[in-house]
């Protein structure tokens, strides 16, 4: 598994990803940054960890089940806007990425409108 992690604490890294930025979600917070999502992780990460791969495996599975880019809320520090996987994911939702701010506030307010004041399920 990536980063040294054994399958569990990677599954539970993933799972806990999506815990975070559910519950932003539905009490209606901003987005966060790479840098913050990683100090709310119990799982210590290794110094070449990647937050691409925890959030490309955690926007699949969203993806999956049918849910919003729940991906959208973590930007990074200096450009403000998610990173690369963020915006392959869109594309193959069928998004229009070529405004890439107005794609990002669609995403956003779809992620809003489907968790906020929504219940966990």
């Amino acid at each position: 598994m990536p980063y040294g992690m054994t399958d569990d604490e990677w599954e539970a890294t993933i799972e806990q990803t999506r815990a975070i930025l559910r519950r932003r979600a539905q009490e209606g917070k901003g987005i966060l940054t790479y840098k913050d999502l990683g100090s709310q992780l119990r799982q210590k990460l290794s110094l070449n960890f990647h937050y691409a791969d925890l959030l490309e495996a955690v926007a699949q599975r969203e993806q999956r089940a049918g849910l919003p880019a729940l991906t959208a809320l973590v930007v990074s520090k200096g450009e403000g806007l998610p990173g690369q996987g963020f915006w392959n994911v869109l594309a193959e939702d069928g998004y229009d990425i070529t405004n890439r701010p107005a794609s990002w506030g669609r995403a956003l307010a779809h992620v809003y409108s489907y968790w906020h004041p929504r219940a966990e399920p």
